[in-house]
């Protein structure tokens, strides 16, 4: 049977109780974590999601623990807006991500329970900017920075509202999901890889049946992203298809929406093929760095970048070290 959620914090908005519960201002009962001004919450383990639990697995996924930190800085950056300001992670879209640094530095488990924090970065000079982590028995699994931009999605309002923070890309033939490591046809976001003189590329699909409704946009950009590097990983890399991907870190730069949020919803920018590239590189050994771009068929900059730290494990060897507690 999966795992069902802990109950919910009935204050929290519903993107964040999908996420977290026990969200709250400073450190719990006086512990260790992120001071007075920041916040923390208990991540909400749920193996019936289907965004985050396409398939079972031993370990809480990195797109989980992505989505608990930008949930949590985006509640904390409204909180800390002026007296009347309208809130930016609302039902149209959250915040816009503009930059993000995370290393993964171990798996986290199911049990027990993580904590989410997130605080203020004191150096950022008015930026906002936060430290994020997520701690399991007093253990830091991942953390980093997100600096967040004050613009929010301009997108139609239902269920897909707010799931793309570039203009949505059309519906097309998706790749083979073993590739992507999936297990259902709807979880696969991008289409067969194509090579090209100087790298490699794969269209960005339109989620189907759902997919991925509610999700922040940068988590559902990292997971497209991520997908693209698992299929370069075995169609380029020549990887065996039985092999483990674990992610040690994971950067986003995005450009600032180049309009502001209007004052009320307007409806989603017309479709345009959109799709995700990469440059060859030769590379050696189990570590390997990959840097994806979004592109737009219309457009010669990317409109973003997404960059991982991938360790490439044998089955066997990803078992060993699990059962030794040392990942």
């Amino acid at each position: 049977m999966p795992r069902q959620a802990p109950p919910v914090a009935p204050t929290a908005e519903p993107a964040v109780r999908r996420v977290l519960t026990e969200l709250e201002p400073g450190s719990p009962g006086g512990a260790p974590g992120p001071g007075p001004d920041g916040w923390t919450g208990r991540l909400r383990v749920d193996e019936s999601d289907p965004f985050f639990y396409d398939h079972p697995l031993d370990h809480v996924p990195g797109m989980l623990l992505l989505e608990g930190m930008l949930r949590t800085a985006a509640h904390a950056a409204d909180r800390a807006a002026p007296v009347g300001a309208p809130p930016t992670d609302g039902p149209y879209g959250p915040r816009h991500v503009a930059a993000l640094e995370l290393r993964l530095t171990r798996l986290c488990r199911p049990d027990p329970p993580a904590r989410v924090e997130v605080a203020p970065d004191p150096g950022a000079g008015g930026a906002a900017r936060y430290t994020v982590r997520v701690v399991q028995d007093g253990a830091e699994v991942c953390g980093g920075t997100v600096l967040l931009g004050g613009a929010r999605a301009a997108t139609a309002p239902g269920p897909g509202g707010g799931a793309a923070r570039v203009p949505r890309p059309r519906p097309g033939r998706a790749a083979d999901a073993r590739l992507v490591h999936k297990w259902r046809p709807e979880a696969v976001l991008v289409g067969p890889l194509s090579r090209e003189s100087d790298g490699f590329r794969a269209d960005l699909l339109a989620p189907r049946d759902g997919h991925g409704a509610g999700v922040h946009p940068t988590t559902l950009l990292v997971e497209c992203a991520r997908q693209f590097a698992t299929m370069a990983g075995h169609l380029v890399a020549e990887v065996p298809l039985d092999w483990q991907f674990l992610l040690t870190t994971i950067t986003v730069a995005t450009p600032a929406p180049t309009t502001p949020a209007p004052a009320t919803p307007a409806p989603a920018p017309a479709a345009e093929r959109l799709h995700l590239w990469s440059r060859y590189r030769a590379t050696a050994g189990r570590s390997r760095a990959i840097e994806v771009e979004v592109r737009a068929a219309d457009r010669s900059a990317a409109l973003g970048t997404v960059g991982f730290g991938v360790t490439m494990l044998p089955r066997r060897s990803y078992e060993r070290l699990r059962a030794s507690g040392r990942i």
